[in-house]
């Protein structure tokens, strides 16, 4: 029993310790975290993404996208975002060679930091590229504004 609890302890600690370390860094602007990778581009005008991160939590992947400081959350809330995930092997999916996702995202503030907050589920381990973008909150007209792309991931 004692062993159990101590086991039990550990779990709970490791598991609060990567959320702090999330946090930390958030606090931070992403600064000296390893599974970061700088942007620079926007998606449309005032809505600039500088940085993204991604944290790994079991089967999920949650990503933090930093936000230049002059987006306003008016500007976020307009618009769903849309994530297209490439994995390096297609023949594991049926009918596409891409997953999807999307997400009504909202800014979140970390101190003087400003970030778009969400995950996917990774079903597969070897993820070739990411593509971001915008499109209407209301319903799909086409992609609004430019489409983020990144490759050679190491996630």
């Amino acid at each position: 029993m004692k062993k159990f609890l101590i086991i039990t302890f550990a779990i709970l600690g490791f598991l609060s310790c990567s959320n702090k370390d999330r946090e930390y860094y958030l606090l931070k602007g992403l600064e000296g975290y390893k599974k970061q990778r700088f942007i620079g581009e926007d998606f449309v005008k005032g809505y600039d993404v500088k940085k993204i991160a991604f944290f790994e939590e079991s089967d999920t992947i949650s990503y933090a996208l930093l936000l230049e400081e002059n987006v306003e959350a008016e500007t976020v809330s307009s618009f769903n975002l849309g994530l297209f995930v490439y994995p390096k092997d297609s023949s594991l999916l049926r009918d596409k060679s891409f997953l999807s996702w999307d997400s009504a995202p909202y800014l979140k503030q970390f101190g003087p930091y400003k970030y778009i907050l969400g995950n996917f589920r990774q079903p597969l381990r070897r993820i070739d590229s990411l593509a971001f973008f915008l499109y209407d909150r209301d319903q799909f007209n086409g992609v609004k504004g430019n489409v983020i792309r990144l490759k050679n991931l190491s996630l």
